[in-house]
């Protein structure tokens, strides 16, 4: 039996957005959890959630001011 591994989208621009969006789509490997278009709405989840997958922007707007790890 497969598991798939569940994953967030983190990204300002919303092109790269769908376009993570569509190739996760196409995997039986991949669940997106949630798509998220700044790194604090991101960190607001991961709070709550544990993810085993994250595409994330690391050159976004505000991400500089946060810490992003394990």
């Amino acid at each position: 039996m497969n598991t798939a591994l569940n994953c967030i989208i983190v990204d300002d621009e919303a092109i790269a957005r769908k376009s993570l969006e569509k190739l996760c789509l196409k995997s039986e490997f991949i669940k997106i959890s949630s798509i998220f278009e700044s790194a604090e709405e991101a960190l607001e989840f991961l709070e709550e959630n544990s993810v085993d997958l994250l595409f994330l922007d690391v050159e976004m707007p505000g991400f500089e001011r946060h810490r992003i790890d394990g």
